[in-house]
């Protein structure tokens, strides 16, 4: 019998293909993720550090201007939070549809694997039924020439039974 060929395998490897690249898309949205938040923790740092130099300079003699700029830095702080939290939250979207995407190409393959599986059992079975049936055609071969006694020349003898016990000839 031929050795087991799934009919469907390249659709199979196209779609672990296709399962493996968006894997490789989402963690590059979750890379991208990760950055933005540590920009954003760092703009978060940069803004508390200039908001407490305004604090301070706000203690005994105030410089207007130092005041001014601190204040104009701090707002301008916070307009670069809010666009860097505008683009995580979409980067959070971006993900969530993209792992929508690979447990649905997931699945695909899944089932794809499952039908492999399935035809690979129907095969092996296949392959052990004509086993066991050329099995049973030699048994019952040998059992036909023994019964009827088939000598080496191909004449018939009657078969005679050995004697079991101390008074049988060897």
């Amino acid at each position: 019998m031929t050795p087991f060929k799934f009919r469907l395998q390249s659709v199979l490897d196209h779609r672990q293909r296709v399962e493996d690249d968006l894997k490789v898309e989402l963690a590059a949205l979750e890379t991208e993720r990760a950055a933005a938040l540590d920009r954003l923790a760092a703009l978060d740092l940069e803004r508390e550090r200039v908001r407490s130099a305004i604090r301070a300079g706000m203690l005994g003699q105030v410089d207007v201007d130092a005041v001014a700029r601190g204040l104009h830095h701090s707002d301008s702080l916070d307009a670069r939070r809010r666009v860097l939290a505008g683009t995580i939250a979409g980067l959070a979207h971006q993900i969530d549809a993209k792992r929508k995407e690979v447990v649905e190409a997931m699945r695909e393959r899944k089932a794809l694997e499952n039908l492999r599986d399935t035809d690979r059992a129907r095969h092996e079975a296949a392959r052990l039924q004509a086993e066991q049936k050329a099995l049973d055609e030699i048994g019952t071969t040998r059992h036909h020439r023994r019964a009827v006694g088939v000598a080496q020349h191909g004449e018939r003898v009657a078969t005679v039974p050995r004697a079991v016990g101390a008074d049988a000839e060897p």
